[in-house]
């Protein structure tokens, strides 16, 4: 199973396209659609550029990378797939390992508490405290709708 074109619009619905590196509201080297990391495991710095074909390939590259590394033993529908590859690209595959909402995930798909943890992923540090940032509560909502949507298109 891989991630639909619901995943990647999402992405880029919330990600945005910057050819050149800038801070996101993290304070991350960015570029693309919202990557940190090129290729060959270098960080993003400052200074770089992309062309839009590029940033396309850079995220295919990420997401591919995503489902790979996904865990195996938790059967995704394809809505519930495409929700979690676009949660990970946003927050990380360690944080999503660690989460409860993996461990809830890979209990059961279904468990009605799964939209709750992820609105729990709606902050991040700026200048040193943790912030509501309304973009994340939107895109947490976005991929809720996306998780409980079964269809298999």
């Amino acid at each position: 199973m891989t991630y639909s074109k619901k995943c990647v619009n999402l992405i880029k619905e919330f990600e945005g396209i910057y050819l050149k590196s800038y801070l996101c509201p993290a304070g991350r080297a960015t570029i693309g659609y919202g990557s940190t990391w090129w290729p060959d495991n270098k960080p993003v710095e400052l200074g770089q550029s992309v062309t839009l074909q590029k940033a396309e390939d850079l995220l295919k590259f990420e997401l591919d990378r995503i489902v790979s590394r996904l865990p195996v033993s938790v059967i995704y529908t394809q809505g519930q797939l495409d929700a979690v590859v676009s949660f990970i690209y946003n927050v990380g595959m360690a944080n999503y390992i660690n989460s409860t909402l993996y461990k809830k995930i890979k209990g059961n798909t279904n468990d009605p508490t799964i939209p709750a943890e992820f609105r729990k992923w709606t902050k991040a540090r700026s200048s040193g405290k943790l912030i509501v940032l309304k973009g994340l509560v939107r895109r947490r909502e976005a991929e809720i709708k996306l998780y409980l949507h079964n269809d298999q298109d």
